[in-house]
């Protein structure tokens, strides 16, 4: 029986809150394997067009030269590629954001495409290691809340 307040908490609500903070702390790691997901998605496009920015400026083994263009997938939307022939070129368009596009040589290109692939890899890698540090919390709530459990059960057999 409840007496009049005092502001301790029954194992119960104890329980409650604790379950409520495992549930955070699980949507938190969903929003975290999604992001990471995402970032592997990233990087898998980045390393794809640095590849091709290779092949068809000729920095790559095999790559186009004046008399043989290049040839590679092309998106044509909806998730669809054509084999197309790419002539080499000097210059490259490259979007910067806000849907605007400046015209850039292969090799600056290049040089951001692997600058960006090196920033994911870091965000992979720091994802990684907040996966692993919500996991252990989780755990360890839950090991609390079974022993909350437990300590509730134990006294109601008691009364």
């Amino acid at each position: 029986m409840s007496g009049g307040g005092g502001g301790s908490v029954t194992p119960e609500q104890m329980a409650e809150q604790m379950a409520a903070a495992i549930k955070a702390m699980e949507d938190q790691l969903e929003m975290v394997i999604r992001n990471e997901e995402a970032a592997v998605r990233a990087r898998a496009a980045a390393v794809s067009a640095a590849e091709s920015v290779r092949q068809i400026s000729g920095n790559e083994t095999g790559g186009a030269t004046s008399e043989s263009p290049s040839g590679t997938l092309l998106a044509i939307g909806g998730g669809v590629f054509v084999q197309a022939k790419v002539a080499p070129s000097d210059k490259m368009l490259m979007e910067i954001g806000s849907g605007v596009a400046v015209e850039k040589d292969p090799k600056h290109v290049l040089d951001y495409l692997e600058n960006r692939i090196r920033e994911i890899d870091v965000a992979i890698k720091n994802t990684g290691a907040e996966k692993t540090s919500l996991a252990e919390h989780i755990e360890q709530y839950r090991m609390q809340l079974n022993q909350v459990i437990q300590s509730a059960y134990g006294q109601r057999g008691h009364v």
